[in-house]
């Protein structure tokens, strides 16, 4: 059996650059929206690829390894809250875009003045996301490199905007180093990055700091450390970003351990992510072009009929859409109630949850706190927050698993009465159509499914950030110590409900984002689909009371769209 893959993404811009044509010809702006829809997919047939790690791990000069350029700055001093983002561009463009809302372009050489800790102190420009242009091959099939800043340094805020991008990630390059052994917050981090991305590559660099034996006693000990975290033997890369940067800047070949990294993120974005996406697209690009093809049937056969006949075609067209928008109304009713269901049974779940470990939770942070009272109270306060989030997302990570499996029922079966509801009426515009026309549209409704994907991480303050509570902290070690153990239990309790609360937030989130596509496309296919056939006989009665000559005209301008739809199809269905 031979298995379909989707054609070059090439073949995909070049159908839809006929069907922006076709619909700018046509003035039609459900065809417009169609593919601008597309369009929007074929762009964002990207993939982010995270370069995560604490600092002075080298990442930044991986990244221009896999450039090859030297491009993002390089330095012993960690970087800003600020997140770079390296996509493909024909020409180097940096775009920076603020906080406050506007953006701005500079020169790609830039880009220290806006990243750097020293050019940037604490971010007091207000950068919120750095957008870099390079025409670096290996970005060209739509891979981005995201650079987080450096987790684990004297900048707490670069570890926070580190974990608050985690769940826009695709694949993740985690970079350790061969001359210092994997601290926990880097596995912590690793191991919440693994809540989004679906694909992981463990990088040991600088292995150029080590003799061969000492080299082979790391990478055992690193890839010992990962089964152990992760419960699997896990591939690990040992490179040097520092030398294959160079060997490309001297156009020479980077070592082989470099480029199977190269080859293996290659593969697992092109493969086995954009494969997928582009086949997606062209399915229902080849549905589109069928609709539009039958639309031009009923065109050619509209130019046949008597004015009479179209003007009563009109009459019934306008009572169908009167009944159409009545049985939408109907059915977003009921649907938003039923998404208000979901929410409170949510809610409702919750609740038990959080009453059940309220009490074992204050008592387990009370028992770290005993267990570590001997830090140095900056020490012991950072080991109480990291401990009382691993704490809270171990909690609402085992009750998600079951949650979401009940929610994704319940969710499929609501999907399935509206789609149910959706093609009744689309049945009814074909039937119209049969009757009028005697052709058949058959057009497809894309059901849009809750995306189960989520993008919620946990979060715990620290109860000491704010100036007036760092008072206590000055006093003597036994008083503030104790002091400091009464906060973090008290924030046992908050940090519990707060996160309940944010988590029913983001399940109210995506059934309400899901409910609302799905209701757009239902309105778009129905109302879109009738105001195009409408569109079609008011212009079969224009044509009518024209000359024949503009008749002639006409039918010849449909014969060219017919054969440019052809065209575009024999590009979808082009197979590599």
């Amino acid at each position: 059996m031979t298995v379909q893959t989707a054609p070059p993404k090439q073949n995909l811009d070049q159908a839809l650059k006929a069907l922006c044509k076709l619909a700018h010809e046509r003035a039609s702006k459900r065809l417009q929206e169609q593919t601008e829809k597309f369009r929007e997919k074929l762009e964002a047939v990207t993939f982010n690829l995270l370069v995560l790690g604490e600092f002075k791990r080298g990442k930044s000069t991986l990244i221009n390894s896999l450039l090859g350029a030297d491009v993002l700055p390089m330095a012993t001093v960690p970087l800003t809250s600020v997140i770079t983002i390296i996509h493909y561009a024909e020409q180097a463009i940096l775009k920076i875009s603020f906080l406050g809302g506007e953006t701005k372009t500079d020169r790609v050489e830039s880009l220290p003045s806006y990243v750097t800790e020293r050019a940037n102190p604490h971010n007091k420009k207000g950068v919120q996301l750095v957008y870099l242009g390079y025409p670096a091959k290996f970005l060209e099939p739509g891979i981005r490199i995201v650079d987080t800043p450096g987790t684990g340094s004297v900048y707490l805020h670069n570890t926070q905007t580190t974990q608050d991008f985690l769940p826009e990630s695709d694949g993740v390059v985690f970079v350790f180093v061969a001359d210092q052994p994997a601290t926990r917050n880097e596995l912590d981090l690793l191991k919440e990055s693994m809540n989004y991305s679906a694909r992981q590559f463990y990088v040991m660099n600088k292995i150029d700091h080590m003799e061969t034996d000492g080299l082979q006693e790391s990478q055992s000990f690193l890839q010992n450390t990962l089964r152990e975290e992760l419960g699997a033997p896990c591939k690990i890369y040992p490179i040097s970003a520092s030398r294959a940067l160079q060997a490309k800047l001297h156009k020479e070949a980077p070592a082989p351990e470099f480029q199977n990294l190269e080859n293996a993120i290659s593969t697992f974005a092109l493969k086995e992510k954009g494969d997928a996406l582009l086949q997606s697209i062209a399915s229902k690009m080849l549905a589109l072009i069928h609709e539009t093809e039958q639309l031009l049937a009923i065109e050619k056969h509209s130019m046949e009929l008597p004015v009479a006949r179209l003007s009563e075609c009109l009459d019934k067209l306008s009572m169908a859409k009167i009944e159409i928008a009545r049985q939408q109304q109907d059915a977003e009713f009921i649907l938003r109630g039923e998404i208000n269901k979901l929410v409170s049974r949510v809610e409702k779940d919750l609740k038990p949850v959080v009453e059940m470990h309220d009490g074992p939770l204050q008592k387990q942070i009370e028992q770290e706190y005993e267990t570590h009272k001997d830090l140095s109270k900056d020490d012991l306060i950072e080991h109480l927050r990291t401990e009382l989030k691993r704490q809270i997302t171990k909690i609402f990570d085992d009750w998600r698993k079951d949650e979401n499996k009940r929610i994704d029922e319940t969710f499929a079966h609501l999907n399935a009465r509206f789609v149910d509801k959706a093609n009744h009426v689309i049945a009814e515009i074909k039937s119209l159509t049969s009757q009028l026309f005697q052709i058949e549209v058959n057009t497809y409704f894309e059901i849009e499914t809750l995306k189960m994907q989520s993008r919620h991480y946990y979060a715990v303050d620290n109860p000491f950030m704010l100036s007036m509570q760092l008072m206590p902290l000055l006093l003597p070690d036994v008083l503030s110590k104790n002091i400091i153990r009464g906060k973090f239990v008290e924030a046992a309790r908050e940090e519990l409900s707060r996160n309940s609360g944010r988590l029913r937030a983001d399940y109210q989130e995506r059934l309400e984002a899901s409910s609302r596509a799905f209701l757009n496309n239902f309105r778009k296919k129905t109302v879109g689909a009738l105001e195009e056939i409408e569109s079609i006989i008011k212009r079969a009665i224009q044509s009518a009371e024209n000359a024949k000559e503009e008749s002639a005209t006409t039918a010849a301008t449909l014969r060219q769209q017919s054969e440019n739809l052809e065209s575009a199809r024999e590009l979808l269905q082009a197979h590599r």
